[in-house]
């Protein structure tokens, strides 16, 4: 018997293994492979966490401070303004190790963290959770291989959702060894270090992450009081039992965070983050909930004939959940509810902890969802209430984004209830059943163009390779384009920092979510009155070896002479 288990347990790592290959294939196949070497995102975002990547391997290689990067020179904590991807850093300067260029080391960074998140939140289910294969098959593929995934790898910061899986293994470790001293705070210090981790990467994948942890734990203590535990009592017991680990435990998290807190302190200061109005304008709709874009292979037909594009909205609103995930999730979910709070299941202990635990993140989506939802033109939301009375909400400008979190949250639960509820006598039947559900929903998240990619490897070696080598002397640069192309603003800006992170130099160009005080004139490179910016903030730093790089005529020009060139077209 224990032979035929063994067998049947390796034959479906196999057909599970098989299967998870092809999908990341399929879910990557307009980037991997190809002449040109597709890239994601575009010229914009993705070449800006490309070279915001790189900066982690300019920085172990001893080439640049931690918080300074190559542009915006000599500004100060500027790696504040944006997300700081340290997870992928990691990954990134091993691959720079083996001899990958920083584009094709970027390019797998992400495919590879991707890959990682597959096996982990198959091995979560499967492994952890006990789920039966064909469940979690069917909440691998809903949550790596979405529709809404696809589209949102513009924005590559995203792909750190594919952490998730690991963050959750950890801290259900630390529950299952609860008991155990030793091996509790083993996993309460990986789970704290795996989580400051995220934070590092991709601020909106943590903020979110924590956000749907306190709506869960206000929805979960409100049921429990409802049923009639004693709630408080029973923390009170436990502060007793795990008072001193707990003070440990923060003392690491601050540790940790200070460095963090040292990079963005100064940017919190320096602004109040967005305003409501700049956040409302990314709110979805309630339609939105399964828009899912007019490139779904099964929806984008319907989709288009709705005309949602027509609204005006931004691209960001258009985060919606495959249809089929969110079918099994709604009508599993209300029976799951009801089983939660239900009186007379009180005898199944195990099945009541279940159900309450299931319902309680069941109820803990609805209301993030319905958090986010626009409730007028205007921008009136629930929204709101999360803006003006959490701090940190004002750093979070595109609250559509926390739709593709909730995706995380939705295919673990829905997974975990369809295999605790849906079983057949014949064992055929249930097969088949499960089979189609896993068809189904890979079929729901099929975006027939398939993942963001806008450039091309081939393309931006074309540029950076044909950018006239600069002068020995040259220590600092800007963009000048004596064409006047007019191409848009934040493409000569990244233009600069490419070339300044090409050639191990320092631009006073730079392209961000924020700027440094005095330089808002130099962001027009074609706009009259540049050049007078650009000397302005070299008398401020009083910087030496600055060049101009005229990139229509590929010619490094010194300041002065550019200066005075300038100076005479002006006045004649």
């Amino acid at each position: 018997m224990k032979f035929v288990n063994d067998a049947r347990k390796r034959w479906e790592v196999a057909v599970a293994l098989i299967i998870l290959v092809f999908c990341e294939w399929f879910f990557f196949r307009n980037v991997i492979g190809g002449d040109g070497g597709a890239l994601f995102g575009d010229r914009g975002d993705g070449r800006l966490t490309t070279l915001l990547t790189e900066h982690w391997w300019n920085f172990f290689t001893g080439k640049e401070k931690f918080s300074e990067l190559a542009m915006f020179y000599p500004a100060e904590g500027v790696m504040g303004y944006t997300d700081l991807l340290l997870a992928y850093g990691l990954l990134h300067s091993l691959l720079r190790l083996f001899g990958f260029n920083m584009f094709i080391a970027f390019k797998w960074t992400i495919i590879i963290s991707h890959c990682v998140g597959t096996l982990t939140m198959y091995y979560l289910l499967k492994k952890k959770l006990g789920i039966r294969m064909q469940w979690a098959l069917f909440g691998t593929l809903a949550f790596s291989f979405s529709d809404t995934y696809a589209r949102d790898l513009c924005h590559t910061q995203l792909g750190a959702i594919s952490f998730l899986p690991i963050l959750l293994i950890l801290f259900i470790c630390f529950l299952e060894n609860f008991e155990s001293r030793k091996k509790r705070n083993l996993y309460a210090y990986a789970c704290i270090g795996w989580f400051v981790l995220l934070t590092y990467n991709s601020w909106y994948v943590a903020w979110f992450t924590g956000m749907f942890s306190l709506v869960f734990l206000i929805v979960y203590v409100v049921r429990l009081k409802v049923g009639g535990t004693a709630v408080f009592p029973a923390l009170m017991e436990k502060w007793k039992l795990l008072g001193t680990d707990i003070v440990g435990w923060l003392l690491f998290l601050i540790v940790l965070y200070l460095p963090f807190i040292m990079v963005y302190l100064p940017v919190l200061k320096a602004s109040s983050g967005y305003s409501y109005a700049s956040c409302a304008s990314l709110l979805p709709e309630l339609i939105d909930i399964v828009n899912v874009s007019e490139n779904n292979w099964m929806l984008g037909g319907i989709l288009r004939r709705l005309h949602l594009s027509d609204r005006g909205y931004s691209h960001e609103v258009v985060q919606g959940f495959s249809i089929i995930l969110l079918g099994l999730f709604g009508g599993l979910g209300i029976v799951e509810v009801r089983r939660g709070g239900n009186r007379a299941d009180r005898k199944n202990n195990r099945g009541k902890f279940t159900a309450q635990l299931a319902g309680a993140v069941c109820i803990a989506i609805l209301v993030c969802v319905a958090l986010t939802i626009r409730l007028g033109s205007n921008g009136v939301s629930l929204w709101m209430l999360v803006y003006y009375c959490i701090p940190t909400a004002k750093s979070v400008r595109a609250v559509a984004r926390f739709l593709l979190w909730l995706s995380f949250p939705m295919t673990v639960v829905t997974a975990s209830m369809a295999d605790r509820a849906i079983h057949w006598k014949s064992r055929g039947t249930e097969v088949c059943v499960s089979a189609c559900a896993v068809i189904l929903v890979f079929a729901s998240n099929i975006n027939v163009v398939g993942v963001s990619q806008h450039w091309s490897l081939s393309e931006e070696m074309h540029f950076i390779t044909n950018v006239a080598k600069p002068p020995e002397d040259a220590q600092v640069f800007y963009m000048i384009d004596t064409a006047r192309t007019g191409d848009p603003m934040h493409i000569y800006q990244l233009d600069a920092f490419e070339i300044a992170t090409w050639f191990s130099l320092k631009t006073i160009n730079g392209y961000s979510g924020q700027y440094p005080a005095g330089w808002d004139g130099i962001l027009n490179v074609c706009l009259d009155g540049y050049e007078s910016s650009v000397d302005q903030w070299v008398s401020a730093y009083g910087l030496e070896h600055v060049y101009a790089y005229d990139r229509a005529a590929n010619i490094w020009i010194p300041h002065r002479a550019e200066r005075a060139i300038s100076d005479t077209e002006e006045s004649g």
